[in-house]
């Protein structure tokens, strides 16, 4: 999940460099180390190969290296207690989330991973992905309602909230829950993982 801001922002720029100006302010901007985590997290969700996670990862390790990220300090000056009492509260936060530590173990993960996939390549035939019924749920639909995403993942509706305690993503209107296909399918395909 993204940030849609980002995301509409990075499929709208052209130029390779472009994009790597636009995450870096982007990653620059956010202030809480678990921000920067989870965002790193999800977009990682999105890329598919190996090797462009590795180039997404070694770049983002670059920039959280070589620059501060600050609040700015007209916005520290102008409301110091928030300011001085937003550091307190998150003091804890910020040395159980470094960002730094987290991309470098998701580095060396993905090599290990990828040595042993050298080493031993499979000779079983690949999983088949499940791919959602068209009919049930076609592709231009976004939003799924509780009875739709009951009856697309085939469980119950207690099943369906132990799911939600466990981060499947929902949206509220009222006393309606929706689910946003695509971020239903993301969370899917990380809990197989």
């Amino acid at each position: 999940m993204t940030d849609s801001y980002f995301l509409s922002k990075w499929n709208s720029l052209q130029l390779h460099k472009a994009k790597l100006s636009f995450l870096q302010n982007y990653l620059l901007s956010l202030h809480r180390n678990r921000e920067v985590v989870e965002f790193l997290d999800n977009l990682l969700a999105g890329i598919d190969s190996i090797s462009n996670k590795m180039g997404m990862l070694l770049y983002c390790l670059k920039i959280l290296k070589q620059y501060q990220r600050t609040i700015p300090k007209e916005l520290a000056e102008s409301f110091p207690e928030q300011y001085d009492l937003e550091r307190e509260t998150i003091a804890e936060e910020q040395t159980i989330y470094d960002p730094v530590k987290w991309i470098e173990a998701e580095i060396e993960f993905i090599s290990s991973y990828s040595k042993i996939q050298q080493e031993f390549p499979e000779t079983e035939e690949p999983v088949k992905e499940t791919k959602l019924s068209e009919k049930l749920y076609p592709e231009t639909k976004e939003f799924l309602t509780l009875k739709e995403t009951m009856d697309l993942l085939k469980i119950s509706k207690s099943t369906l909230d132990r799911r939600r305690e466990e981060g499947l993503p929902w949206h509220k209107d009222g006393k309606k829950l929706y689910f946003k296909r695509n971020e239903l399918i993301k969370w899917i395909d990380k809990k197989r993982w």
